[in-house]
């Protein structure tokens, strides 16, 4: 199998789950039924090919073969299941400090790879992209004044979201409004929707891309960073079975 083919098929499963009455099991056994398959898709690749991209693209330490690349991300997908085990089981602090430690390249990640896995999610923002956006719906009428997004110092007010834990205040962005305004679905009654075009100071800031590539643009992205990346390209995007 060649990669620009797994990850067709990969993040063409993702997209599948945002069909209306899409039909699967609960979250956790969905997750380690598509861990299974991620393994037996990854021993289909082309090693030649895989050996020749990694050289060029990737960061694997030490001999670069297919199956010490297999062990890498086969090793991420199961640290990803594990800090969904601590959450599930209450222990927020034990699941953010094994993400972290993920994110990292800390414990086992450093003995496979060069650089930080988290640099594998960097959002290239200067190519061509002029802002990020962000909607939000407010009561009709209200002030709007300073309410985007959480300020550190106001941490404290971060409720439970898609990706915040409380206390721990996260901004989400979108690269174009039509993707903003379908995160934010239909307006409710007595609402009225805003949108606010975010544009970084700097070129240090760090924005984590969790898009989901299509068939037509998987060549704008390192084919490396997407097959090491997808456990949690895919955690993250799994649609609800009931929105109540």
């Amino acid at each position: 199998m060649k990669i620009i083919e797994l990850l067709d098929f990969l993040y063409l499963n993702i997209r599948q789950t945002y069909r209306e009455k899409y039909e699967r099991p609960d979250y956790y056994e969905y997750v380690q039924g598509n861990f299974s398959r991620f393994k037996e898709l990854l021993l289909q690749l082309d090693e030649e090919e895989l050996i020749s991209v990694l050289k060029e693209k990737g960061c694997l330490k030490g001999n670069v073969t297919k199956q010490r690349f297999l062990n890498f991300c086969i090793i991420i997908f199961e640290e990803c299941i594990n800090i969904l085990d601590a959450y599930y089981k209450g222990n927020v602090w034990k699941a953010s400090k094994r993400l972290y430690a993920l994110l990292k390249s800390k414990n086992k990640i450093s003995k496979y790879w060069e650089d930080e896995f988290m640099n594998s999610f960097s959002f290239e923002f200067l190519k061509g992209e002029k802002c990020l956006y962000r909607m939000v719906d407010m009561k009709i009428g209200e002030n709007l004044r300073d309410c985007w997004h959480i300020h550190y110092e106001k941490r404290r007010h971060a409720s439970f979201s898609r990706f915040s834990l409380a206390g721990i205040p996260c901004l989400y962005l979108a690269d174009s409004q039509e993707t903003a305004n379908c995160e934010c679905g239909n307006v409710q009654e007595g609402k009225q929707r805003w949108c606010s075009c975010f544009i970084p100071s700097n070129d240090k800031t760090l924005f984590f891309d969790l898009r989901i590539p299509t068939k037509n643009n998987l060549e704008e992205y390192n084919p490396i960073d997407l097959i090491i990346t997808y456990p949690i390209r895919f955690l993250c995007s799994v649609k609800v079975l009931n929105t109540d």
